[in-house]
């Protein structure tokens, strides 16, 4: 598991018990979209960002097993992830936090000076924002009570991804760049050819090339993204602003999907977005009490909702077609800005 500097890894062993009367194993994770959107709120509110990690977890209930012989460690036992969760839920409750309806991994807790605090969980990792200091130092001792806590400190890395920030210009950057170079070694493909763009532009999107059908080589389609990251892994997600606005970008071009007709759409999306940033206290509105009919009527009612807007942007403008067709570089570049990527020396 590499550190933040990546330059001294911690090495890792896990045995797995095999479970003989476990009927519930999902475990809840905190989605990577919550991620950002919280990171991006932290940016624009000058909000601090600590990170734990869980070292061990004590058990909810007695467990049965022979470890092998050559592998007898006492007090180094861990529980299964739902266990796990189940638990953790439970503490946070009893200090007066809530879960979000939108993201189960999501906790908040709303005070009466209008300060709050956000956790996210991600199996066994967390992400504290609030205003203050002080009242994450008391989370973290309430926490550590409960469990085998490691304090991080300021978060610089969650789940591969480097946390770059900049907090008197109000500029946060994510980077995968380690974590690419990383995959380009292990399939020995630091070497290979970079390429500007994940596709070639007379490449049409179909149902028959999905990795999974059995006469694609998938393989090929994996080089193929791997020379793409190889040319582009010095990119960051940007944030930052004083003003954020929820803007989502959408593709409607019917004719594009050669295989339903369908139009690619992300008002689902975005009315997610919405009812999340409305749990988190960032934006107040109220939906409709009226019935609406899901397969066939959904989007127009939500329009006639002020849910949300559309405007129409032509074609040579809308930058989310580097999601959905394949584009020329020049085109796939010019793209780069409204999705928040750039290289910086940061």
């Amino acid at each position: 598991k590499g550190k933040s500097n990546f330059a001294y890894p911690r090495y890792k062993a896990r045995l797995v018990v095999k479970g003989v009367d476990f009927n519930e194993i999902f475990s809840p994770m905190v989605k990577m979209l919550s991620i950002r959107i919280v990171l991006s709120l932290a940016v624009t509110f000058d909000l601090e960002v600590e990170q734990m990690d869980r070292k061990t977890n004590s058990f909810m209930e007695e467990i049965y097993m022979k470890q092998p012989d050559v592998f007898q460690i006492s007090e180094k036992e861990d529980y299964a992830p739902r266990q796990w969760y189940k638990k953790f839920e439970l503490v946070m409750c009893e200090q007066g936090y809530r879960k979000t309806t939108s993201n189960h991994c999501l906790f908040i807790r709303k005070f009466s000076d209008d300060d709050f605090i956000i956790l996210l969980l991600y199996v066994d990792h967390m992400l504290v924002v609030r205003k203050s200091i002080s009242r994450i130092d008391r989370l973290k001792k309430q926490l550590s009570e409960s469990f085998s806590m490691k304090d991080m400190g300021v978060a610089k890395q969650i789940l591969g991804i480097r946390i770059i920030r900049d907090r008197q210009a109000k500029k946060l950057w994510l980077s995968q760049e380690h974590y690419v170079k990383r995959v380009l070694h292990r399939f020995h493909m630091k070497n290979a050819k970079a390429v500007n763009t994940s596709l070639t532009t007379h490449f049409k999107m179909s149902f028959g090339h999905n990795p999974s059908n059995e006469a694609t080589k998938t393989n090929i389609a994996e080089f193929m993204h791997l020379q793409y990251l190889h040319g582009t892994s010095d990119l960051r997600l940007y944030f930052g602003g004083d003003k954020p606005t929820l803007v989502e970008y959408l593709d409607s071009n019917m004719a594009r999907d050669i295989d339903s007709k369908k139009s690619t759409s992300t008002c689902k999306e975005l009315i997610w977005v919405k009812k999340f940033l409305q749990e988190l206290g960032f934006v107040k509105y109220k939906y409709l009490s009226k019935h609406i009919n899901v397969r066939y009527y959904w989007i127009r009612d939500a329009l006639d909702a002020k849910l949300l807007e559309l405007s129409k942007v032509h074609t040579n403008d809308n930058d989310v077609d580097m999601m959905t067709k394949a584009l020329p570089r020049g085109k796939f570049e010019a793209c780069y800005e409204i999705v928040g990527l750039a290289i910086t020396s940061t």
